[in-house]
Parts: C-alpha cells; sequence; structure tokens
C-alpha cells in the first residue's frame, strides 16, 4: 500500500548531517534544517512499521485546502509532498481511519520553520485544526 503525505513544512532532502562543520554558513544551517525536518517525517513514517520505496519530496505551489490541508491557509502556497509504501495493510488503522495511527503519532511533533515556506505556521504538525499543515492519504 502507498500513502501520500502533503505538508506545508520545508521538508527539503539536502542530505546535509551532522554537526561537525567548524564555520557556520547560513545556507548551510537552513540546508541542516531542512534535512531535520525530512528525518522527522522518516521516522514517523517508521514508528509503527518499515516504510519503503520513499519517494524524494517534491515542492509544488498549490492552494493547500485544495490539497486537504487547513481552511486557514486559503491562499496559494508552497507544499511538499512524498509518497511511501508500507507492508501492513493495517499498520496505521485505527477505529476511524487508514491513516489514523499516523495521524496520532503525528500530531504535535515539533518542526523547524523559517525555512522556505510561504505559510505562516505554528513549529508542530497540526493534522486535526483549521491550521491543519500536515495530510496523510492513502494512495491506490
Amino acid at each position: 500500500m502507498k500513502i501520500r503525505c502533503y505538508t506545508l513544512f520545508d521538508i527539503t532532502p539536502t542530505g546535509v548531517r551532522g554537526n561537525h562543520k567548524f564555520t557556520r554558513e547560513v545556507t548551510w544551517d537552513q540546508r541542516r534544517d531542512q534535512q531535520r525536518n525530512w528525518e522527522t517525517f522518516l521516522q514517523i513514517a517508521s514508528l509503527r512499521t518499515h516504510a519503503t520505496n520513499i519517494a524524494t519530496p517534491i515542492s509544488i505551489v498549490a492552494n493547500p485546502v485544495e490539497c486537504g490541508l487547513g481552511t486557514a491557509y486559503n491562499n496559494q502556497h508552497k507544499i511538499w509532498t512524498f509518497d511511501f509504501d508500507f507492508a501492513s495493510p493495517d499498520a496505521y488503522r485505527d477505529s476511524v481511519s487508514s491513516v489514523g495511527l499516523l495521524e496520532a503519532d503525528s500530531d504535535g511533533i515539533p518542526m523547524i520553520i523559517g525555512l522556505a515556506e510561504t505559510a505562516d505556521l505554528m513549529p508542530a504538525l497540526d493534522i486535526y485544526n483549521e491550521k491543519k499543515n500536515t495530510r496523510f492519504e492513502i494512495k491506490t
């Protein structure tokens, strides 16, 4: 099965890891923070099952409401999206939704802001409210 994620957070995978750089540059710090946000999503996806075939996130410009995000963002914004597979069809299922446990695991997780986002975000994933900044859906 495949899940698609939409988020207003900058999760650009940059490959910048570690804190071993002796001289800090703004661009290095920003690329490291983008990678940190991406790593957070990878960790969330892997809490309950082994995520596989993880696609590289892409950035699009669209109305977040059209992507199922919160009504507070009814304007054009950058949205990052990626897909991943998982083996067990019930790994993220709760009594309400086939991705309910993934949503519950994600809600409130701290994120880094002030990167390349265009929406005014609080520094945490919001899955349920009018400022919903992240969404997961099953892709068939």
